[in-house]
């Protein structure tokens, strides 16, 4: 897809012709393959002075724009990887007890 569909404020960006609002505390990470793009919906907030940004929910779109399933992971956490089969997303996170990254894999077997 061209990337102007994807991203048409690139111009708006080039001009300069912007400004930051206040934070929403609100993020996202995205992730896409050749069939859908996965957005990491989170949450962003400072804790003892570190930046901490997570969630475990994530919206599945085609190339169209179009929203084709929200997922709902019982684990939170800062990062996603989708395999280009789509049949597999890795979810990285850093565990809350010992501090360890972690790695969690989910099946999309119904995302072929």
């Amino acid at each position: 897809p061209p990337r102007s569909t994807l991203f048409p404020y690139t111009t708006l960006f080039r001009s300069r012709d912007y400004r930051i609002n206040k934070r929403s505390g609100n993020g996202l990470f995205i992730d896409a393959t050749s069939k859908y793009i996965y957005a990491l919906l989170s949450k962003q907030e400072i804790v003892n002075n570190f930046f901490y940004s997570f969630g475990n929910t994530i919206e599945v779109y085609d190339w169209n724009g179009t929203l084709k399933k929200t997922l709902i992971l019982d684990k939170q956490g800062q990062y996603i990887k989708v395999s280009d089969d789509n049949n597999t997303l890795y979810l990285f996170t850093n565990n809350q007890e010992s501090g360890e990254e972690e790695i969690w894999m989910y099946s999309l077997n119904n995302d072929k």
